[in-house]
This record gives structure tokens, sequence and C-alpha cells, in this order.
């Protein structure tokens, strides 16, 4: 009897030790392998030299071993342990997937996440000159841009003035502008994969300044009430505007389009200077004539007396002047006889003759 109990016993135990060996390959209940990975981010967007904030998996069951395909990009890794993975980019990247395992004692369980780097984006972008001022026709001096970080393409809003060009590689601003204009505002963007930074500038584009200017007749000389013939400018370049200092003789006229001088003069004047500008956006050039409004010449000169017969000692009649055209002094050669005077204004002899003399010839000049 006590023997049997002993054997019994032993059964009891052997049995027992059998059956928890048995549960570890058919009994679910103690399975605790690795099921359900996700990750906080499965599209995961970085940016190059950016510390990333950690991706942490999500999962049930127990997780023996981590491992990724491919390798995660330089700078990122994969904690074997936690399966964080964290890190800093060193490289762009376009979206790539990358498989994730999770493995325990006899399973495993996958996720699979999407990997984007970008650069980070452009900033500070300033250019030479800001306020450009160019010449039409003339190559301008290259406007190069400073920004800060990498830049894969440059583009501008709206289009550059005709004959400017900007260089979508290195964001240079060069070329020969080929028409005239105000100021223009145009918008630079430089842009990478991260995002973009953009800069504004002015242009202003004018006419090459005229030169070389001249006029058909100089030193002019008019004559009053009669009217010139146009005196016409020559100019190297294109002319705005037309202006002259200062203002030319009364009844001249200055045309402000073309820069003819033209009119009746109605005031005798002696020799002065007039400086006339010519003046388009890009600059001015000058010219000075010199301008002398005389009267007209008198003429039809000739006495009420040509013949003059006088006697000593009495009164001569006034032998008047007559003329045509407007006389500023009367002189004679040679003097006239004692006593007779020529009255430089009018014109007019007068006096009383104190000497005898023969008949004598005077030339009277208006």
């Amino acid at each position: 009897m006590r023997h049997f109990i002993i054997n019994l016993s032993i059964i009891i135990i052997f049995f027992g030790i059998i059956s928890c060996g048995g549960g570890g390959g058919g009994g679910s209940s103690a399975d605790n392998s690795p099921a359900g990975l996700t990750y906080t981010k499965t599209s995961a967007v970085y940016t190059k030299n950016l510390v990333i904030a950690e991706n942490v998996p999500s999962y049930t069951g127990s997780v023996s071993e981590w491992s990724i395909t491919p390798s995660l990009p330089e700078g990122l890794k994969l904690d074997i342990t936690t399966g964080v993975i964290s890190g800093t980019p060193v490289s762009d990247q376009s979206a790539v997937p990358y498989t994730i395992t999770a493995s325990g004692k006899s399973n495993s369980t996958t996720a699979v996440i999407s990997i984007t780097i970008n650069d980070e984006p452009p900033a500070a972008l300033t250019y030479k000159t800001t306020s450009a001022v160019y010449t039409k026709g003339l190559s301008i001096d290259e406007n190069i841009p400073t920004v800060t970080g990498t830049v894969s393409s440059w583009s501008v809003i709206p289009d550059l003035p005709a004959g400017l060009i900007l260089d979508p590689v290195s964001g240079h601003i060069y070329g020969t502008p080929s028409n005239e204009q105000t100021a223009g505002y145009y918008k630079i963007t430089a842009t990478n994969s991260g995002g973009s930074v953009t800069a504004d500038i002015s242009i202003v584009i004018n006419s090459a300044p005229p030169s070389g200017l001249s006029y058909s007749l100089q030193p002019a000389v008019y004559t009053v009430d009669i009217p010139v013939a146009e005196n016409i400018p020559t100019v190297s370049g294109t002319v705005a505007s037309w202006t002259v200092t200062p203002d030319l003789p009364a009844g001249l006229t200055l045309d402000p389009v073309t820069g003819h001088i033209s009119g009746t003069p109605t005031t005798e004047q002696s020799a002065a200077d007039y400086t006339i500008t010519a003046t388009n956006s890009g600059g001015s050039t000058t010219a000075v004539i010199s301008i002398t409004v005389n009267y007209e010449a008198p003429s039809s000169l000739s006495y009420v007396n040509p013949a003059a017969v006088y006697t000593v000692g009495a009164v001569i009649s006034d032998n008047k002047a007559s003329v045509t055209g407007t006389v500023s002094r009367y002189s004679v050669n040679p003097d006239l006889p004692e006593g007779l005077t020529l009255n430089t204004t009018t014109g007019t002899i007068s006096g009383t003759p104190a000497a005898e003399q023969t008949l004598l010839n005077y030339t009277i000049t208006a």
C-alpha cells in the first residue's frame, strides 16, 4: 500500500511536467508574438540637418528584435531594442518606402513607412541692386543674388523686361534691355525641396542720353520784324524734351518737341548767349548759341533841300531827312560848315552859317 502511493505521486508529477511543456507548442494563451505594428508617422517628411521628432512604434505582443529594409537615410537610425526611429538626416531625398520588421520568438509583424527629406528652405534672399536703373541698348552689370541655403530653381513674376534674363540655375540677372520703361517691380523666388524665399526688385530702363548737340546757325543774326529761317538742331540719340535758358528774344520760340528755333523777333538786341538743353530719360546734352537782333538797315535816305544855298548870318530853314526804316543814329562827313549842325537822332540840319564857302558835298549816313 505504501509503495503504491509513492508511485502514483511520481506519475502525477511527471504528467504535470508533460502537460506544461505541451502548452508552449499548442496552447494560444501562452503565444506572445508581436502583431499590429504601426508608427506615429507613416509618411514622414523631415528637413536636412534638423533633428527629427522620434517616430515611435505601436504594437501588441513582445518583440525580441527589430530590423529595417532598406537601410535608413544617412543620419537616421532604428533602435534595435525599442524600434524607435531618431536622428538628424544629412541628405535630401524624395519619398522612399521602408519596411520595418518586429520579430518575436515564433513570429513577426511588419509596417511600411515613407520617408522624405527636404532641404532646409532658402532664406534671406537679397540682390546686389534692388533698385536697378539700366540704359536701353547697353549690356547691364550682372545683378547677383545673396541667399542662405541651397536653391534648386529660380523664377520671377512678372517676366523681366525684354532683353533681360533670370538665370534659372544661379539666379543672376543679365542681358541688354531693348525697351525703355519707367519703374517696374519684380518678385524673384528661390526654391528648393524645403520651401522658398522671395525678394522684390525694381527696374528702370532709360534711353541712352542724347549727345553732340549743335545748331545749323551759330551765331545767329536776325532782323527785327523779319521772320527768321528755322535754326535746326543736330543731335545723337533720342530727345524727349527741349528747353532754353534764358528765354529767347521776344518773338522767337523753341519748339519743345523738335528743338527748332523759329519766329519773328520784335526787339533789337546785341549778341546774347542762350543755353539749349535736349533731354531724355537717360540724361541731357546742351548747346550754347549766340543771337543778335538788329533793326532792318535804313534805306532811301533823302533831304528836303539836297542842294542848299545859305546866307552867312541868316538862320536856315530846317533841312529835314526822309528815310525808310528805323534809324538809331545819323552822322555826317566832313563836318558841316561852321554854324550848322546835324541832329544825330533826327537827321535834321539846322543853324546859322557863319562863313562863306563855295559848293561842297557832304555825306550823311543813317
